[in-house]
């Protein structure tokens, strides 16, 4: 059944969407007529802020009956227009997104109290904050690509919030030149776009890409647009080789670090389910989404637990969630995709904003665990449990077709993630092994179940895609297997030469930043007024 637009013609309702979702930014305005002071400041633009909240909700409700907010605010005669558009997708991301910038919000008027550039950073704060909910309720390219542009330069100043950190300014010139390339691929893809449907509007589009899917038409140039599309996603989210950067963000303050890595690096993989009827007909594309995805989950996995620090942990965390987030797109599971921005984005913003009361305990880790010793009955005994698993889901996702690897690539994740976690505890190793399957049995129950969840508030609004070329899916299962080996070996034996030099290029990334650093040394970039 295909869902009714409409567009309302009262001036007010429209204004009102706008002012909801460009919250913060008028709260900036109403703040600095009035000449409030710093706490009053905070006041109004929480206030203001809680309104996103309130219309994601109405939107869902209403597009869960069928229907399709549409705002226009610029109607031009070359095919495109400035708007907004409260649809399932678009609603249940702003109610992520404008939630988890209440909280940054809430959390920044303390941490930041007694820093002399404090109402610039509250000012950058909520700028990127409206950017970040204008984009993902954007009912055309243009829009979406100008709440990108916005996004990008407004955060590119609070990571320069403190420019006399060497570090910050190495981060912000590698994250500069990322997000250029990223600029340019996006262009590109849009200028294609429209040139492909006639219109910049994300529903005619997909619709039409849908439409070309059901005469089985297309055409090369639908390619060309999804690798576009595939590379500025890979760029905003920092995949392989494109996420030295996040790693190195460190030195920004921490309400920056959980807005960042919980809704704003999540764009890369909300625009591919955007345009899912598009990436459809660009099977290249998704199987570059899906490998390098997949690659950049298991480097992410593997480099997190070689870091010595809380938030490094948490930033590689970051990267390998990202990565298989478009690993999910790549196969064509983008309702599950959806799941898990908006899963990984609450975990993450929890994470951060919690991450200064974990300090006294990251104090006491050290970079290489203890070297373990397990017997030959343990590693049989654990292996053989994991394969019986492994064959055991694989026969459940034959029955199904339409979850593809999913689920199976979702248990090796947890299985990795479980084992390593549950190889630290108090109790003999052969039940910490089967303790840590327990847990991604459980996982994998509860992640099942969200996916259905999530799959009632979507409906039929994305379409369900397929691994483009049959290989991609059995490559990814073997990857997977293999990261997980890697996380076993790295605790089985830590201190061995080998495994030493595994643990110390994981431990720096394998030395991407360091090559980054080289290239685009050059560029120097504008230090910050120290205020407004």
């Amino acid at each position: 059944m295909t869902a009714s637009v409409f567009s309302l013609d009262s001036l007010v309702f429209q204004s009102l969407i706008y002012l909801a979702v460009l919250a913060p930014l008028v709260g900036v305005i109403v703040g600095s007529l009035g000449r409030f002071n710093l706490r009053s400041y905070y006041r109004i633009i929480r206030i203001l802020q809680s309104a996103p909240v309130i219309l994601s909700i109405f939107g869902l409700i209403v597009s869960n009956q069928g229907n399709t907010i549409k705002t226009v605010l610029f109607d031009s005669k070359f095919g495109f227009s400035l708007g907004t558009m409260l649809d399932q997708v678009s609603c249940l991301m702003l109610f992520t997104v404008s939630l988890i910038g209440l909280t940054v919000l809430t959390f920044s008027e303390r941490y930041l109290d007694g820093e002399k550039r404090h109402r610039r950073f509250l000012v950058l704060l909520s700028i990127t904050i409206s950017a970040v909910q204008l984009f993902v309720v954007s009912a055309e390219l243009i829009t979406a690509f100008f709440a990108w542009i916005i996004t990008g330069m407004a955060l590119q100043q609070l990571l320069l919030f403190y420019p006399e950190r060497k570090a910050a300014i190495r981060c912000a010139r590698k994250k500069f030149v990322i997000s250029r390339l990223g600029d340019l691929a996006l262009i590109g893809a849009i200028i294609l776009t429209i040139r492909q449907f006639g219109t910049a509007d994300i529903t005619a589009i997909n619709q039409l890409a849908a439409n070309l899917s059901e005469t089985g038409k297309t055409t090369p140039l639908l390619s060309w647009i999804g690798v576009l599309f595939v590379v500025g996603a890979l760029t905003k989210s920092a995949q392989l080789p494109f996420h030295s950067w996040v790693p190195e963000s460190l030195e920004t303050p921490t309400p920056v670090s959980a807005l960042m890595h919980a809704g704003i690096i999540n764009a890369g993989g909300y625009l591919l389910i955007r345009i899912s009827p598009i990436m459809n007909h660009a099977p290249l594309a998704l199987g570059v989404a899906a490998i390098v995805g997949g690659l950049t989950a298991v480097f992410g996995m593997a480099a997190m637990v070689t870091q010595p620090t809380i938030k490094k942990r948490l930033a590689y965390s970051t990267v390998g969630q990202m990565g298989f987030m478009i690993m999910q797109c790549g196969l064509g599971m983008y309702s599950l995709a959806m799941l898990h921005i908006i899963a990984h984005a609450f975990y993450k913003a929890h994470a951060f904003l919690r991450s200064g009361s974990a300090m006294s305990h990251a104090a006491d880790q050290r970079i290489f665990p203890d070297k373990r010793k397990f017997t030959g009955v343990e590693i049989a005994a654990s292996l053989a449990l994991s394969a019986l698993l492994f064959f055991g889901l694989s026969y459940l996702s034959a029955l199904r077709p339409e979850i593809n690897s999913a689920l199976i690539l979702v248990f090796l994740g947890a299985l990795a993630h479980t084992i390593y976690s549950t190889l630290n505890l108090q109790v003999a190793r052969a039940v910490s092994i089967i303790v840590g399957l327990g847990m991604a049995m459980g996982l994998l129950l509860a992640y099942t179940c969200m996916a259905g969840f999530i799959g009632l508030l979507l409906g039929e609004s994305l379409p369900l895609g397929s691994p483009s070329y049959p290989g991609i899916s059995l490559f990814l299962i073997v990857l997977f297997s293999l990261g997980l080996l890697l996380q076993l070996l790295l605790q089985m034996n830590p201190r061995s030469e080998r495994v030493l030099s595994i643990y110390l290029a994981l431990h720096n990334g394998f030395y991407i930043g360091t090559l980054l650093d080289r290239i685009v040394s050059p560029i120097r970039l504008t230090r910050q007024r120290e205020s407004l």
